[in-house]
């Protein structure tokens, strides 16, 4: 264990070091012996919760209850809008630097005997399994984080398996079509194991589970009350309230759960004016937001939006999906945080914009400028990717 209180700038460091050792690429089928090699064993109860929106939600629900009845567990989360030990949490309290650096130091080592290179993904699933092996949590709730067949999440088998909503998105690696993202999904599903269903699948996805016998349960719809009075979507909700029944009718529900509010899910970090974030970043995701916002627009003379997604994103049906709602665009450029971010205002992607748009070179000016011209009458909306998103609410924090 190292001896020294580590910073968030080592930890960063440490996670470089692995994704940059020079051998072949690990595959899923090579983190089984990573897992044999880091000598982890444990296996609790687990529950895997895949789906293009409302994952993190979902999850976050679930331990909100366990805690509330003092059930222990793990959460592994992807991806995080801060710092990386957002992602691995024990009875919601992230895990420290100290921790972090001792299993980040032995998946190093192991990656160099091995001679295998992990990407990103990898190394935060391995930190948590090491986490788990060592805390022996009853419970591990895990967020794909990509699809679901090939996801790290997948190594194990699900004792309840959620899949809240299918739509578009990371269509580079899941497929174009509804059918083909909705059947990589399913395959988190186990035989002879419930999986919760926030939606309709499409009839492959569908085919599949009635093929390996899964016991397939559509979410519960939930109380009128309780969807008009939590900021959760109600898909969400009903995954997360469906699976606690399904693990036990006679849990507590906390009292103010609809009062949970989960990081960057449409949450108020200003009044004065108002402003929100979101990491909608896909059009299913906007068009929800959106229709939020509308809600609210009518009571404010101006709507800014400050945007930005990955290169990869729909953005042109984002855009159209929310250019009614917004009165001036602020696009940053990212690329600086992320080398995944391509500036927005580059080649044709100016054509997506109307005249209601300013560029900036950074988000810092981006954000300045916020500062210094948003009206007290004014709705600023700060969404997009999970980069964005974290870097704003610093940003304020600090101001």
């Amino acid at each position: 264990m190292v001896t020294t209180k580590p910073s968030s700038q080592e930890i960063d460091n440490y996670i470089n070091q692995i994704l940059q050792l020079n051998f072949k690429r690990a595959e899923f089928k090579n983190l089984s012996t990573f897992l044999t090699h880091l000598n982890i064993h444990y296996k609790p109860k687990i529950i895997t919760v895949t789906g293009t929106n409302g994952k993190g939600s979902t999850v976050a629900l679930i331990s909100e209850v366990f805690k509330h009845n003092q059930i222990d567990h793990i959460c592994h989360i992807s991806p995080h809008l801060h710092v990386f030990n957002e992602r691995i949490s024990h009875n919601q309290k992230s895990i420290d630097d100290e921790a972090l650096c001792f299993y980040l130091q032995k998946i190093y080592q192991a990656s160099v005997e091995l001679k295998l290179q992990l990407h990103y993904h990898f190394i935060a699933f391995l930190c948590a399994w090491l986490h788990i092996e060592q805390q022996r949590p009853q419970w591990a709730i895990l967020e794909v984080g990509v699809g679901g067949k090939l996801d790290p999440a997948n190594l194990f088998d699900a004792d309840i398996a959620i899949i809240t909503t299918v739509a578009l998105d990371h269509c580079e690696l899941l497929g174009h079509s509804l059918e083909e993202i909705a059947l990589n999904k399913v395959h988190i599903a186990r035989s002879d194991k419930p999986v919760i269903v926030g939606e309709p699948l499409p009839y492959k996805a569908q085919d599949y589970l009635n093929e390996i016998k899964a016991t397939i349960i559509a979410a519960n719809p939930v109380s009128q009350h309780l969807m008009e009075s939590s900021g959760i979507h109600p898909t969400s909700l009903a995954c997360a309230l469906t699976a606690i029944k399904e693990i036990s009718p006679t849990l507590c529900l906390p009292n103010n759960l609809h009062q949970l509010a989960v990081p960057g899910r449409f949450c108020i970090v200003s009044k004065n004016p108002l402003i929100i974030t979101d990491i909608a970043h896909n059009p299913q995701a906007v068009q929800n937001l959106m229709l939020k916002i509308a809600k609210l627009k009518n009571k404010f003379k101006r709507t800014i939006a400050i945007f930005t997604v990955h290169q990869n994103k729909d953005i042109s049906q984002i855009l159209e999906d929310a250019q009614r709602m917004i009165d001036l665009w602020l696009i940053p450029d990212l690329s600086g945080l992320d080398v995944r971010f391509k500036q927005l205002k580059d080649e044709q992607q100016t054509n997506y914009f109307s005249e209601n748009t300013l560029f900036f070179d950074n988000h810092i000016e981006a954000f300045k400028y916020v500062q210094h011209n948003a009206q007290l009458d004014d709705l600023i909306v700060v969404f997009g990717s999970f980069v964005l998103v974290g870097a704003f609410i610093e940003y304020y924090d600090k101001k």
